[in-house]
């Protein structure tokens, strides 16, 4: 079977007397899962804003519905979602496999994050038949915060 490629069933059973007529006619997309998103880089791309970014993986011969990507915690070892601004359900982001996060979505839960910190994530892909394994952790993005304006000059 080659992956992508849809293949069209028909079943007939049989007994002692003979074979029934055909069943209906179904389509099965031979697919895997994906290989597993490389490249997972985090940057600033503002003075408030960060982007997560990846490369797609090969699909496994069915479109990529979606992307789960999951953020460090301050712990160092837990990850969480943050799925107001970098939902991997949205047609956007899968398409331009990238989402951008504001640095107050890094300073509060789950994530907790100090200012200074760097921001590792990493991302696996979603096809019809389910989930890759997790990316490697990737990062170079640091949580940066504009100084406040100069007082009593």
């Amino acid at each position: 079977m080659e992956a992508g490629a849809n293949y069209k069933f028909k079943v007939q059973s049989r007994n002692s007397v003979g074979y029934s007529l055909d069943s209906i006619e179904i389509i099965v997309r031979a697919a895997r899962i994906p290989d597993v998103p490389t490249d997972v880089i985090t940057t600033r791309i503002t003075s408030t804003e960060v982007a997560i970014t990846w490369t797609a993986p090969y699909n496994g011969g069915s479109p990529i519905s979606a992307y789960h990507i999951l953020l460090r915690t301050s712990d160092g070892i837990t990850f969480a979602e943050e799925v107001v601004q970098c939902d991997g359900t949205d047609a956007s982001i899968v398409a331009n496999t990238q989402c951008t996060i504001s640095n107050e979505a890094f300073i509060v839960a789950p994530f907790n994050l100090p200012w200074a910190s760097s921001i590792y994530a990493k991302v696996r892909a979603h096809n019809i038949v389910g989930y890759s394994a997790y990316s490697a952790v990737g990062n170079g993005a640091v949580i940066l915060k504009v100084p406040y304006a100069p007082e009593n000059l």
